[in-house]
């Protein structure tokens, strides 16, 4: 009687109709008989998955639904539901998909995994779970505010006070341990501020939940709104894919057409009744879907509002945001707020304003190097990775220092 979507995919070249139901359920009916498929979203998401890893052979050892983030899918991650088709491979191989838009999110292979458990232990210290997450951001703050202030009490001892204490005390030497401990911790203490001060700024970012998936426009329609045969639609010219929307309570259809020269996509949207396209029809939804989400963010939509239409990730809109194409609108308030939208799924996929600007340039910059990024990519990580060695090789030389004079 009514549902929340319905979308044409291609299995085993068979079409079927994707039908999202109000409890979120996925069903698939053949469009040639109208006969259910069993198991349709489980033997779909095997083939998205093979599809991305281009293979055809290998058995699957095991397919499971994730609807929550886990220690191998982490929230950078975006997408939920997914489906995690894990292969009987040499290399372990994860994938994980989203069928209800056709949508590769990751994958993991084994090194893969490896590295996800020494990132999410070393660096995110995730052995601290047992704790609140607003604790482990404290004590995390707490440790960076350690290593800043111990890079600065070195700088200024021995970068300020070096003939006081370059002498040694009592006559006693100044070894070679000492001695280049001393050196190399000036000459890599600026690095070290740069390190603790914009993780300590991104942590505390940290505590403003990150609440994006909440933000989604997913109507209920009723199955008698529909036409009598959807074939009534051909004269559109749908080419890729098709969906319902509504737009200011208009029930409509809205089709995706990708060119495969320019690899760009169209959005088209034609009124649901008459079949009549709709003009601005994208920019006409992106803002329905805008005044919504506005509306629930407890924001007014200002009266000057700048719109660009995003298809490529800036340093703004950043890859770790995902969904492309996007309507981005910058609203001319006091917080300098931006909507990232995505019209093909409803979705906010990014809420930006200044507080997020300044934090994101300072990890940018002072964290990750992207000032460095003219070198290219292997460069800037060659030299991130000899810093952090270096300031490594420091520490420990400091650590046996600290343990012999005990």
């Amino acid at each position: 009687e009514s549902f929340k979507n319905i979308r044409f995919v291609n299995l085993k070249g068979k079409h079927f109709y994707q039908i999202k139901l109000k409890n979120n359920v996925l069903k698939y009916y053949s469009s040639k008989d109208g006969n259910e498929l069993e198991n349709g979203d489980k033997i779909y998401a095997q083939q998205i998955a093979r599809q991305m890893l281009g293979d055809q052979k290998s058995n699957i050892k095991s397919i499971t639904q994730i609807s929550s983030y886990t220690n191998e899918y982490k929230s950078v991650n975006r997408l939920l539901p997914v489906w995690k088709v894990s292969f009987d491979r040499s290399d372990k191989m994860d994938i994980y998909v989203e069928t209800a838009h056709s949508k590769f999110s990751t994958f993991n292979d084994q090194k893969r995994k490896v590295f996800i458990w020494i990132f999410s232990n070393f660096h995110n210290w995730e052995f601290l779970s047992l704790l609140s997450e607003p604790i482990q951001y404290f004590v995390m703050l707490i440790c960076l505010a350690v290593i800043f202030f111990t890079a600065l009490s070195g700088t200024i001892i021995y970068g300020f006070f070096w003939k006081v204490f370059k002498k040694p005390i009592s006559q006693e030497k100044v070894g070679a341990l000492r001695k280049y401990h001393r050196s190399l911790g000036v000459a890599f203490s600026f690095i070290t501020f740069l390190f603790a001060f914009s993780g300590g700024y991104h942590i505390t970012r940290k505590f403003e939940p990150d609440n994006r998936l909440s933000f989604l426009n997913e109507p209920v329609f009723k199955t008698n709104e529909l036409p009598l045969h959807l074939n009534q639609l051909n004269k559109n010219e749908i080419q890729i894919q098709m969906s319902m929307v509504k737009i200011d309570k208009l029930t409509s259809i809205q089709t995706q057409t990708f060119d495969f020269v320019t690899k760009e996509i169209t959005f088209n949207y034609f009124k649901l009744n008459d079949t009549l396209k709709i003009e601005n029809g994208n920019e006409k939804y992106c803002f329905s879907l805008l005044s919504d989400f506005t509306r629930n963010n407890n924001e007014k939509i200002s009266a000057t509002i700048n719109k660009e239409w995003v298809t490529d990730f800036t340093n703004e809109y950043g890859f770790v945001n995902k969904r492309l194409p996007v309507m981005a609108y910058h609203l001319n308030n006091e917080k300098n707020s931006s909507y990232y939208i995505d019209p093909s799924t409803g979705h906010l996929a990014a809420y930006i304003k200044n507080a997020d600007r300044y934090e994101g340039l300072s990890f940018a910059f002072l964290h990750k190097f992207h000032f460095l990024d003219g070198f290219g990519k292997n460069v800037r990580d060659g030299i991130l990775v000899f810093f952090a060695l270096c300031i490594l090789l420091v520490s420990i030389m400091g650590l046996i220092l600290f343990i012999k004079k005990r």
